[in-house]
C-alpha cells in the first residue's frame, strides 16, 4: 500500500441479518410492541464492530412522496440513522411491501441500498442476498404484478395519490393478501432447489432470503441456504461470527 491510498475499511467482526418486520400503519399495540423489540435488539449492535443488512419488509408498506413520510415506524428510522452516524455500516434490500422506500433510506439515512440482488464476501464467503419474492417457479401472476407496480409510471401515478389515501389503501391491500399467505409443505426444500442450488452453481457459498417467514438454516458441504423467517411471530435474524451462521431468536 503506497502512502497516498487510504487504509483498508476493516471487515466486521459480526454480521447480522434480518427480514420481514412489518411495521404498520395504523398505531395498533402489536405493532407499537414489535417497534419497541426491534428498537431493543438495534441497541444490542456496536457500530464499530458490527454489520447490518435488512433484507425488505422493514414495513408493511413505503411510499416515498415528495413532501412526506408514513409516521409509523419513525422510532426505527430515528434509531437507524444514529447507528449509521455512529458508523454501522447498513444494507438495505428493497422487499415486495417497501421497495419505494429505496431513495429514502438511501438519501435521507446513508444506508445502502438495493432493489435486487445484493452480492458480497462476507468472512471469506461469498453472500448472495435478496429478500425472495418471485423467486423459483410459479406465481406468474405476482410476477407479472411485480413489474407493474415497479415500472416508472406507476410509481408517478401513485404519488399522485393524497399520502392519507395512498397508505390506507395500501394497508388494506397487504392485510388482505397476507391474509391468504401459507407456507406450504416443503417450500424450504423447494427453495434450496429452485433458488439456492443455481446460485451455488455460479460460485456463491451462502443464498440469504427472506419473504417466506419461514426460519430456515440448512448447511451442507460448505454451501448454506438462509431463511431469515420474520418480526411478526419468530423475532429471527442470522447473526455471522468467524465465518460460521447461527440463525437466532430474539427475546430482549
Amino acid at each position: 500500500m503506497t502512502p497516498s491510498e487510504p487504509p483498508p475499511t476493516p471487515s466486521p467482526r459480526r454480521e447480522f441479518f434480518l427480514s420481514d418486520c412489518h411495521l404498520g400503519l395504523d398505531g395498533r399495540p402489536a405493532d407499537r410492541a414489535r417497534e419497541a423489540r426491534l428498537i431493543r435488539f438495534l441497541d444490542t449492535l456496536v457500530p464499530a464492530e458490527d454489520g447490518l443488512t435488512i433484507a425488505g419488509d422493514l414495513f408493511d408498506f413505503w411510499f416515498t412522496y415528495r413532501r412526506a413520510i408514513p409516521r409509523g415506524g419513525f422510532r426505527v428510522i430515528s434509531r437507524l440513522e444514529s447507528l449509521r452516524r455512529a458508523g454501522l455500516p447498513i444494507a438495505f434490500v428493497g422487499g415486495n411491501h417497501d421497495f419505494w422506500a429505496l431513495p429514502f433510506f438511501r438519501d435521507e439515512l446513508g444506508l445502502e441500498v438495493m432493489d435486487g440482488v445484493l452480492t458480497r464476501t462476507i468472512q471469506g464467503r461469498r453472500f448472495w442476498i435478496a429478500h425472495g419474492d418471485g423467486l423459483g417457479s410459479g406465481d406468474l401472476g405476482y410476477k407479472l404484478l411485480k413489474r407493474v407496480l415497479r415500472n416508472p409510471v406507476a410509481t408517478a401515478l401513485y404519488g399522485l395519490l393524497h399520502p392519507d389515501f395512498g397508505l390506507r389503501l395500501a394497508t388494506l391491500t397487504s392485510h388482505a393478501s397476507r391474509a391468504h399467505q401459507h407456507p406450504s409443505p416443503g417450500l424450504a426444500d423447494r427453495v434450496r432447489r429452485e433458488v439456492a442450488d443455481p446460485v451455488f452453481a455460479e460460485g456463491h457459498d451462502v443464498v440469504v432470503l427472506g419473504h417466506l417467514h419461514l426460519p430456515t438454516l440448512w448447511e451442507e458441504n460448505g454451501k448454506a441456504l438462509v431463511i431469515l423467517g420474520d418480526w411478526v411471530e419468530n423475532c429471527t435474524y442470522l447473526k455471522v461470527e468467524g465465518g460460521r451462521l447461527a440463525l437466532e431468536r430474539f427475546t430482549g
